[in-house]
């Protein structure tokens, strides 16, 4: 019984591990992306660029969304290899 738990807390952490990862690629691939359109901006215009309210509201909120998103998967990660841990004794 215990073999199959720990079977299943390792396939589970795998699949978590896996998660993280394609969400990170997919981040990465978007900040990237985000950040040659801004630099293909900066450098064909010199004037300053007012960002509205609503759109400072949007990035705040896409940044409190992603470290909830980051820090809900690494208490999860934590808990899983904690109860793995606790398992195997």
């Amino acid at each position: 019984m215990t073999d199959k738990f720990s079977k299943f807390l390792y396939a589970g952490g795998t699949l978590g591990k896996k998660a993280m990862i394609s969400g990170a690629t997919f981040i990465s691939s978007g900040f990237k992306k985000g950040g040659n359109y801004m630099k293909s901006k900066l450098n064909k215009n010199k004037e300053e660029t007012k960002v509205s309210e609503g759109t400072q509201d949007k990035i705040k909120l896409a940044k409190t969304a992603t470290n909830s998103v980051f820090v809900f998967a690494k208490t999860g990660i934590q808990s899983l290899i904690k109860m793995a841990g606790t398992i195997g004794k």
